[in-house]
């Protein structure tokens, strides 16, 4: 998933028809956070509270980090940013062209 909200309203219906699913349908191991998880880098309120049913399940969240994580538009020419979610820090190294 991407650009998974601001805790709104929306975000909470995503995040129970993919609790709904995983316990209707598919028991999933893990999301793909495809960039634009935090937008105001609340962790609890962007994050834990909405996906909360589907840690307890210990589904895993693996996150890439996009343009609105941490403001990277206005780092563009850095090779490495870094970014934290809750307790953990993100690193992502801009691949060398070839």
């Amino acid at each position: 998933m991407g650009d998974s909200g601001s805790g709104d309203q929306p975000q909470q219906a995503v995040a129970q028809a993919m609790l709904t699913y995983f316990n209707t349908a598919r028991r999933f191991p893990f999301v793909l956070m495809l960039g634009d998880n935090l937008y105001d880098d609340d962790y609890t309120g962007e994050f834990l509270t909405p996906y909360k049913p589907l840690l307890d399940r210990d589904v895993s969240f693996y996150a890439t980090l996009g343009n609105h994580d941490r403001d990277l538009e206005s780092t563009s020419s850095r090779s490495t940013w870094e970014t934290r979610i809750g307790t953990r820090s993100i690193r992502a190294t801009r691949a060398s062209p070839r």
